[in-house]
């Protein structure tokens, strides 16, 4: 079937046609030909984005590996910069030799192994960030008493600190007879109390709290106030579940185990002839957000010990392993102490600056 006729343009209609038609022909062929192009520059973004992930995540984890040291992950595929998770790097301390206090006491362990050159990394290892990821800061306090004939007595017992320790009992015996508020009854009720203290001294066993109480029905004053005893150390658990999904993960698994067991194992110490056992490794610890930063928003750690590592391979509850005999799921837990205390100062000055401090 053909067209035929005039165009306005002096055109017969067909050959009007057939040009709009050549037309459209040509855009359909330059569309085609922009989309090709379009594609194979997506195509080669996505490869060299691909590429730049990859040579992201070897540079997050190999540039910070020093000289001799190992590497773990888990999972391989899933760390990268893009994701938060924990750092564990296992390291040997050189001892300096020095074991009597030098000054006002010995140094601080924490400090001795972020010197340089004092420790020297083993491994690093990255593993996602734990379920329970808790911070626990414990301080010693404890009730303490002192009843009101101590406290009278303390002169006495500068005294004997002077040379006069044979008045002790005379002196605190003046010093219960300057107290005053006290009727006959209740001063006599304190001499036979301070007088069961000098028999229980020749070896007698009698309880002087019990004797005034027999005597008047009353108690010393206990003046009970709880006193600071001492910074604590804190603890830290984490747990972790492997199921590897490839024979090159499921040794990384087993890598991990042998690298962990290795590190918190007391050493024999091959030049002590047996007479000494060298420490295991210290650990340090940090929480990364998105690559190598500290992660703003938790705690920082000192240096640890790892006090016990726990490994169930039937993390599922029955025996279940791949062709090649990996468990298909493996459950592990970590249990480390910090070596030293964390101190108020700590939390001006350097890690303990960052995020929620110590």
């Amino acid at each position: 079937m053909s067209i035929t006729g005039v165009s306005d343009s002096g055109k017969s209609v067909n050959q009007t046609v057939n040009d709009t038609l050549e037309r459209l022909g040509e855009t359909d062929h330059i569309r085609e030909t922009i989309k090709n192009t379009r594609l194979k520059e997506n195509v080669k973004d996505s490869n060299s984005s691909v590429n730049s992930n990859k040579s992201t995540k070897s540079n997050t984890f190999s540039s910070r590996v020093a000289s001799g040291a190992q590497t773990y992950r888990y999972p391989k595929s899933y760390m990268d910069d893009r994701r938060d998770y924990l750092e564990i790097r296992a390291i040997k301390h050189k001892y300096s030799g020095a074991s009597a206090p030098s000054g006002g006491g010995l140094a601080e362990r924490s400090n001795e192994l972020n010197k340089p050159g004092a420790s020297q990394t083993q491994w690093y290892m990255y593993l996602p960030m734990p379920q329970d990821i808790l911070d626990n800061n414990t301080v010693g306090w404890n009730e303490d008493k002192v009843n009101s004939i101590a406290a009278a007595g303390i002169g006495g017992v500068s005294d004997a600190l002077s040379g006069k320790g044979d008045k002790v009992l005379e002196q605190m015996g003046q010093g219960v007879e300057k107290m005053t508020d006290l009727n006959s009854n209740e001063r006599k009720a304190i001499n036979d109390f301070i007088g069961t203290q000098a028999v229980n001294a020749a070896g007698a066993n009698v309880r002087a709290e019990s004797m005034l109480t027999r005597g008047t029905g009353k108690i010393l004053q206990s003046n009970m106030e709880l006193l600071f005893t001492g910074p604590g150390l804190r603890s830290f658990n984490f747990a972790w579940n492997f199921a590897p999904r490839d024979a090159d993960e499921a040794h990384e698994v087993k890598n991990i185990i042998r690298a962990i067991k290795i590190a918190m194992a007391a050493k024999r110490g091959g030049d002590t002839n047996g007479w000494f056992i060298d420490s295991p490794d210290y650990f340090k610890l940090n929480y990364k957000h998105r690559g190598n930063r500290p992660h703003p928003f938790l705690n920082q750690f000192k240096p640890c010990a790892m006090t016990s590592f726990n490994v169930n391979y039937t993390g599922s509850g029955t025996y279940a392993t791949y062709a090649d005999g990996a468990p298909v799921h493996t459950q592990i837990s970590m249990a480390f102490q910090e070596v030293n205390p964390v101190y108020s100062e700590d939390y001006s000055t350097g890690k303990g600056s960052l995020g929620t401090g110590y």
